[in-house]
């Protein structure tokens, strides 16, 4: 079985910087290997008619140059894979062609180093993510202590409400007494797609503020025959609850189901029929 941990945004995300380094290398230094250096002269320098312009950026204009080089005797004309405000009808720009076949050409870098900046700064992203959370689990490890269940005692029984923010990307919840009184909240501080939500748990009964990481742990597992993806709910970093994958919608709370388990990893579990 092949697995992937941790949220399935920051996988992606950094499958598609790798990607784009690939690319952007690949077209940058492996597309011309082999093709040798030569002089084009440029013959027209045209806006494009099918660029669409941002309309908020006054002079957002892009340009298709064509120039004209000579192989052996023979000309051929082609349009530049780049662009320079120096560029005029007459001038002469540098290129490389395929001696093997001098149709193709390249000048520049062209669309190569654009791709690899925006895949290394995805790919510095995700690494910076990855190192805050954990950086930030430890320092609340180091503040809070390890995370324990709270002991289950009996008291007496009241009336309260559970009540979850509305409204704004930072949600948050909290439980109200009967008179409306708010006794415990949960307020997000920070939110991000690709790493855990930063809360501040709020005990307003004994005056009292701890924070921690809300996030969950993503595992997908897959074999010749089967896809799994299982959820684990974390808390700084901690797995403290295992979501079923393959529940049928008419599951209910209190329902009696028959589960498939890792016997290594029994808190990721399926549910079969």
């Amino acid at each position: 079985m092949i697995s992937l941990k941790e949220p399935g945004l920051k996988i992606f995300a950094a499958i598609l910087a790798v990607i784009a380094l690939a690319f952007g290398a690949y077209s940058t230094f492996f597309r011309s290997e082999g093709f040798v250096d030569g002089t084009a002269t440029i013959i027209s320098i045209e806006e494009d008619p099918d660029y669409i312009p941002n309309p908020d950026n006054t002079g957002d204009v892009q340009y298709i140059v064509k120039a004209k080089y000579t192989v052996d005797g023979k000309e051929y004309t082609a349009t530049l894979n780049s662009y320079d405000p120096a560029y005029k009808v007459g001038g002469d720009v540098a290129i490389k062609y395929d001696p093997n076949n001098p149709e193709k050409m390249t000048s520049g870098f062209g669309i190569g180093i654009a791709v690899m900046i925006i895949g290394t700064a995805l790919l510095a992203v995700v690494i910076f993510l990855t190192v805050k959370k954990k950086v930030s689990v430890k320092k609340l490890k180091e503040t809070n202590g390890e995370l324990t269940y709270a002991p289950s005692v009996k008291g007496e029984e009241r009336e309260l409400y559970f009540l979850t923010d509305v409204g704004t990307i930072k949600g948050g919840h909290h439980l109200e007494d009967k008179n409306r009184r708010v006794l415990y909240e949960a307020k997000m501080t920070k939110f991000s797609p690709l790493s855990a939500f930063a809360f501040d748990f709020i005990d307003r009964e004994n005056n009292k503020t701890t924070k921690h990481l809300v996030g969950h742990a993503e595992e997908m597992g897959w074999n010749s025959i089967l896809i799994d993806n299982n959820y684990t709910f974390t808390i700084d970093g901690q797995a403290v609850e295992a979501r079923l994958g393959g529940a049928p919608r008419f599951t209910n709370v209190g329902d009696r189901v028959r589960i498939k388990y890792l016997p290594e990893k029994p808190r990721y579990a399926i549910i079969i029929k």
